[in-house]
Parts: C-alpha cells; structure tokens; sequence
C-alpha cells in the first residue's frame, strides 16, 4: 500500500466512526427513556395508598432525570467519568428493572 491509500483508509475511519458514534447515542437515548417509564410504572402500581402511588409515579423518574443529568448526561454540570460513571449508570440502569 502506498502513502495516499493509507490516508484514504484512515479517513474513512474517521467517517464511519461518527455514524456508529450517533447510533450509540441514540440506543443510549433509547434506554434511558425506557428506564424513566419503568420507575413511573412501578410507582404508579405500588400497593400503596392513592397519594404513594401519584408521589412514587412522578417522583421516581424526576429523581433519577436530576441524579442522570447532573453526571452522567452530555451536558452534565458536574460530569463524572470513568469507573464512577460507570457504577453510576449499573445503579440506574439496575434500579430501573
């Protein structure tokens, strides 16, 4: 192979890395939006009382959208990362099944 061939291949790359890099993010996406509807289901049909139900229903998920944006999101305002992030995301992701 010769040297502009190489620069070809690694370009491609470099391409096809973003396209696999925004269907991540979107099954990610996927996920997160699943485990909100989760914990607003199980706190909806809790056999507590009328109000448990409404406060666990619409509670659960806004606690966990706060705690998810805060340091896991994108955007985080106080990001955490590596081996923390990724214990954060086990505990969310295991408390939402």
């Amino acid at each position: 192979m010769n040297l502009p061939t190489i620069r070809i291949l690694i370009k491609n790359n470099k391409e096809t890395k973003g396209d696999h890099m925004g269907i991540h993010l979107a099954i990610r996406f996927i996920l997160e939006i699943c485990a909100l509807v989760s914990l607003g289901y199980w706190g909806f049909h809790t056999d507590q009382g009328y109000m448990v139900k409404v406060l666990l229903g619409i509670g659960s998920p806004l606690l966990l959208a706060i705690i998810w944006g805060t340091f896991v999101s994108p955007k985080a305002s106080i990001p955490v990362r590596g081996m923390k992030r990724l214990c954060l995301e086990l505990i969310i992701f295991g408390i939402a099944t």
